[in-house]
């Protein structure tokens, strides 16, 4: 692999961590009562059977919508920024922070509506319960409305990165020097699998595009015309090219050059032009094969 050279100031100073943690109320609980009569009847052993009961109706819609929410909030949280350490923060640029604070944010608004919609409608998702679990219904199981409205958070967390080898501690030059020379080392790879990772979703979403425009069109045997290819294609390239600017933590000149090529040849086209036109179909499938096959020049060979 290339050996990326950065200043630890710029890295701390043009990037930062984020975060969003998020919480729901529970949505099952075990039923003491229920568990005991049922062993008691099955002469089974607790340490493997129980029973859970699910306090709401999991096909409620206003529920679903939460859940909704929820992972596209995940989901753009982790598309739009890249693994710092095992788990936790993740890394984004500052020049990207702004775009990724918009998206986030507006989820986080849309999570919280769909949260009061739910809360408006609890009298009735208790009287749901109660028709569906009938003798399990438990009413100390389900607080009230606000009780419940406080169970659900999600905020956006941001945070410095730390320089963890600006160090001081009453150890003896050469263990503090091995230990910095350590931590670098660690923040090495961290810089590395930033750049593998976004490497790796190039190649994936290149690929798919690749294929998709490869089988548009093609005639099966009989006679009828293949599926051809979603709407989201090009949009997710677009999305990944947001992606490349708000992770590429280095300011890599190479990596921008790689972004600025994908934006101008892949990410600029109607969905329903590469339908109809077959040259312009090929050109761009021509296009994303060049580009697959040059990410090595890129991102560095791998040893």
């Amino acid at each position: 692999m290339t050996i990326r050279t950065y200043e630890v100031s710029d890295l701390i100073k043009t990037n930062c961590l984020v975060s969003i943690p998020t919480t729901m109320p529970p949505r099952s609980k075990k039923d003491k009562v229920a568990t005991q009569e049922m062993l008691e009847k099955y002469g089974a052993n607790s340490t493997q059977a129980a029973v859970i009961v699910s306090l709401f109706n999991p096909n409620n819609p206003l529920l679903k919508e939460i859940d909704k929410v929820k992972g596209l909030l995940r989901n753009t949280h982790t598309s739009l920024t890249q693994p710092w350490f095992d788990e936790g923060p993740r890394i984004i640029t500052t020049r990207g922070y702004g775009a990724y604070k918009v998206k986030v944010e507006d989820l986080i608004a849309q999570f919280y509506a769909a949260v009061e919609a739910f809360i408006r409608d609890y009298d009735n998702i208790l009287l749901d319960a109660q028709a569906n679990l009938h003798g399990l219904y438990r009413p100390e199981n389900y607080p009230t409305a606000e009780a419940i409205r406080q169970l659900f958070s999600a905020k956006l967390v941001t945070d410095v990165i730390p320089d963890r080898a600006d160090i001081r501690l009453d150890i003896d030059e050469d263990r503090m020097a091995k230990l910095v020379e350590d931590i670098r080392r660690e923040e090495h790879n961290r810089v590395d699998n930033v750049f593998a990772n976004i490497q790796q979703t190039i190649a994936k979403e290149v690929t798919e595009m690749i294929e998709a425009l490869d089988r548009h069109g093609v005639k099966l045997k009989d006679g009828a015309r293949a599926q051809g290819f979603r709407d989201t294609l090009v949009p997710r390239i677009a999305k990944m090219v947001d992606m490349i600017k708000m992770t590429n933590i280095t300011n890599d000149p190479k990596v921008e050059e790689l972004r600025d090529r994908i934006y101008s040849k892949l990410a600029m086209h109607d969905c329903e032009a590469l339908r109809e036109d077959d040259v312009l179909r090929e050109e761009v499938k021509q296009d994303a094969t060049e580009i697959l096959n040059d990410l090595d020049s890129y991102f560095g060979a791998k040893d």
